[in-house]
């Protein structure tokens, strides 16, 4: 996987689940005049200090501000519930993942000659809260097919893997975030691209200019 953040070297330390509702705004090249909202993943604290917004946005997960991405540019953020568009996170997931890493973070290494300290990574397992699913591309064949993410880890050295079934079974037992019948979708050589709740219901549902469009998306990769 790829990372997608602001400045070249931070690594994410500790992500925190949206689950207000808020989302980040975008505009696009093609339609300038017009912003779409994509909905928030989780809330990042990097090992610069910053904090960002994370999605999964087709082949990677990316962080928000600073971030453009398919001809378009991030533009802010947006609370629904206070009908209310901000261009920081709030203060309080802030607090919230500063908290929760100091609290969490069992060492740090010091570099003598840059005086600065590297903030390292505690493993963390969240569940997926938006429907988020993997398309993986047909071996030796057109097409693809879909697999739910059921959580993500944030692993030791801060990349974010999104966890999914090993295989297709309509008898397995349930899955949870921890289980041993789950693997990273990003290690699977097969893996193209990650869709949020919306596209994947309109896939399941054979929606034609859904399928149409995400198959040409695949085969061109």
């Amino acid at each position: 996987m790829k990372k997608s953040l602001p400045k070249q070297g931070s690594r994410i330390v500790r992500i925190s689940s949206e689950l207000d509702g808020m989302e980040a705004l975008y505009s696009s090249d093609l339609s300038p005049e017009h912003l779409f909202s994509v909905k928030i993943l989780f809330w990042a604290l990097l090992d610069n200090g910053e904090a960002y917004a994370v999605i999964p946005w087709l082949e990677d997960t990316i962080t928000t501000e600073n971030n453009r991405s398919l001809e378009g540019s991030w533009q802010g953020y947006f609370d629904a519930s206070q009908d209310r568009i901000f261009f920081k996170p709030p203060k309080h997931k802030q607090q919230e993942l500063k908290l929760a890493h100091q609290f969490y973070e069992t060492r740090a290494s010091h570099n003598e000659k840059s005086k600065t300290t590297k903030l390292e990574v505690t493993p963390q397992q969240l569940p997926d809260h938006l429907g988020t699913h993997a398309a993986f591309k047909k071996t030796n064949e057109k097409g693809f097919y879909l697999k739910p993410v059921i959580s993500w880890q944030l692993t030791q050295d801060g990349d974010l893997q999104a966890m999914v079934p090993k295989v297709d079974d309509p008898n397995i037992q349930p899955i949870i975030g921890s289980d041993d019948e789950l693997m990273a979708a990003n290690t699977h050589a097969e893996f193209r691209y990650y869709f949020q709740h919306g596209i994947a219901k309109r896939i399941k549902h054979q929606d034609p200019n859904a399928l149409t469009v995400v198959s040409l998306l695949i085969d061109l990769v």
